[in-house]
């Protein structure tokens, strides 16, 4: 009888593994193909975000653009009324011209009142002063903006030519155009992807309708149509999207490949599976498919409590972490209680205790766009309090002079991101540096003519080193995310990143020079905070412009 139940015992399992021979070979094959057909969606979505993303910043650069024609223009016209601008006419009709000129994208500007007729126009010289929207074919079917829009596709009756109007509203009433090129787009859409990929690329209206495409001609009224697999993403502040899409047919064309592959290894496998448990019938193998069995569980079973030992590792150092930060800010606080005053030193160690909360918050939410508070920052007494804490980031090898000149004009920023673009500067010059080596920091006034937009008052910092320097190859390069020159695990590329952005958010910019071997100078450019309170102090005479 025992040894009946255990041939029994045997045959029933070898019988199980018959069963097994055959199903678990097709579970595999199932398992396999699902993985693979979400890895290709994975893949897919993957690749579209990325080209939307690239698609956004090229499309955001060129609604960057745009709104520095729109102040530059906002500025030189002022609150002037219509008489005074057709006055200026051939003046403002030269820099109208000049502009389209200098930026091949916009194809046309112009210039209206209030009333809906066109003041000055970069294409007509001069312009008759009845000149108004009913004149132009295209425009019979667009409302006249009001404030800052997009309008949809249009198409010019005279050439044939496709554009679309971006407008603003003006100070003294009426608003500023500007006609741009839709082939801006379609020409650099055409260079992300290869024919074949099948991509398609659309620059889209917040209400649907398609400003730019590729593959395929422009066509005025077209609205965009969802797509299965396709990324979108809104530029900016504006009213714009862009989207990347693929059709379902080249997504998973891959996959299609990779599950005819996995066939054809599953199928022989499983019928020599079957052969093999047949045999088995015939030559017990039960203990060894018990032994393998058992092994995969311990395997299993390791691998369970190695991650759940890594999750509680992680967790603690983390947990750790947060204490010796609040340990730190918790005594510097009791110091200053007992003192009755906060010393330089002491005020020190707390602003490096808010920096480093500070950089832990940014990087936990680098994903998300933080609000920023701007305050009015005398450079004369920020940069000096700052002296010490840059000090500390480069080191004691490093020497560091900080130079701020009598006239330069105070500033209206975050004061949070002013400190962490300086304190990047500094955490770059010390890594090109190495321990020795001289950081000069100098605010001053710029210079007419000298800045990011012609005319404006701006308070330049300037940061210099006598590092290393960067390549020539690379200076192009330096401000995009993620990109870095430094080795592998020793920097993040967000430096300069951080430095453009803020600068850019501020109403500014920034530029860098350099000379490899003997050093690399960044200069940021921050608008005056006197002429940004001259132009919220100005009256908005009209309703019109108050309704704008």
């Amino acid at each position: 009888m025992p040894l009946e139940k255990e041939l029994t015992s045997s045959l029933l399992w070898l019988r199980i593994g018959v069963v097994l021979a055959v199903a678990l070979p097709l579970a595999l094959f199932g398992a396999g193909a699902w993985m693979a057909h979400r890895d290709a969606e994975r893949i897919a979505a993957t690749r579209l975000d990325d080209l939307a993303r690239v698609m956004e910043e090229h499309a955001a650069r060129a609604l960057e653009t745009n709104a520095m024609v729109f102040r530059e223009l906002q500025r030189v016209l002022a609150d002037d009324a219509d008489a005074r601008i057709r006055a200026r006419e051939g003046a403002l009709h030269e820099l109208l011209a000049a502009i389209c000129e200098r930026l091949p994208h916009i194809r046309s500007i112009n210039i209206w009142s209030a009333d809906g007729r066109v003041l000055v126009s970069s294409l007509i010289h001069p312009v008759p002063p009845s000149l108004g929207a009913a004149d132009w074919q295209e425009y019979r079917t667009v409302p006249t903006p009001r404030a800052w829009s997009v309008s949809p596709l249009l198409v010019d009756p005279t050439s044939g030519e496709h554009y679309f109007r971006v407008a603003e509203a003006r100070n003294a009433g009426g608003f500023i155009e500007l006609a741009l090129q839709p082939s801006h787009f379609t020409d650099f859409y055409s260079r992300l992807a290869k024919p074949e990929d099948r991509v398609s690329f659309r620059l889209i209206t917040g209400d649907g309708y398609v400003l730019a495409r590729w593959p395929g001609a422009p066509r005025a009224g077209l609205r965009a149509v969802d797509e299965t697999y396709s990324s979108f993403r809104g530029v900016g502040r504006y009213a714009v999207f862009v989207s990347a899409s693929q059709p379902p047919h080249v997504v998973f064309g891959p996959w299609r490949q990779q599950t005819l592959v996995l066939a054809a290894i599953a199928l022989p496998s499983a019928a020599a599976l079957l052969y093999a448990s047949l045999l088995a019938l015939r030559r017990t193998r039960r203990l060894q498919e018990e032994a393998r069995s058992r092994s995969r569980a311990e395997e299993r079973l390791r691998h369970s409590q190695k991650m759940d030992a890594l999750g509680e590792l992680t967790g603690g150092v983390a947990h750790d972490f947060n204490n010796l930060i609040g340990v730190i800010s918790n005594n510097a606080q009791l110091l200053r209680h007992a003192m009755g005053r906060e010393t330089a030193e002491l005020s020190a160690i707390l602003r490096a205790v808010d920096s480093g909360s500070r950089l832990t918050r940014q990087l936990l939410t680098f994903a998300r766009r933080q609000p920023l508070n701007p305050q009015l920052i005398h450079l004369g007494r920020a940069l000096p309090a700052m002296e010490q804490m840059l000090k500390t980031t480069i080191g004691s090898g490093i020497e560091l002079g900080v130079h701020v000149a009598p006239d330069a004009p105070p500033v209206c920023v975050d004061p949070a991101e002013l400190e962490m673009a300086l304190i990047n500067l500094a955490a770059n010059a010390r890594d090109a540096m190495g321990r020795s080596g001289a950081l000069e920091i100098l605010a001053r006034a710029t210079e007419p003519g000298e800045g990011p937009a012609p005319g404006g008052r701006y308070a330049l910092i300037s940061v210099s080193d006598s590092g290393q320097g960067i390549a020539p190859e690379n200076l192009a390069r330096v401000f995009d995310p993620f990109f870095t020159t430094k080795p592998p695990g020793s920097g993040t590329g967000l430096g300069l990143s951080q430095v453009y952005g803020f600068c850019q958010q501020a109403g500014g910019g920034v530029q860098l020079e350099s000379d490899p071997g003997i050093g690399t100078t960044v200069s940021l450019f921050l608008p005056a905070a006197a002429a940004m309170a001259e132009a919220v102090d100005r009256p908005v005479p009209t309703d019109a412009a108050r309704a704008a």
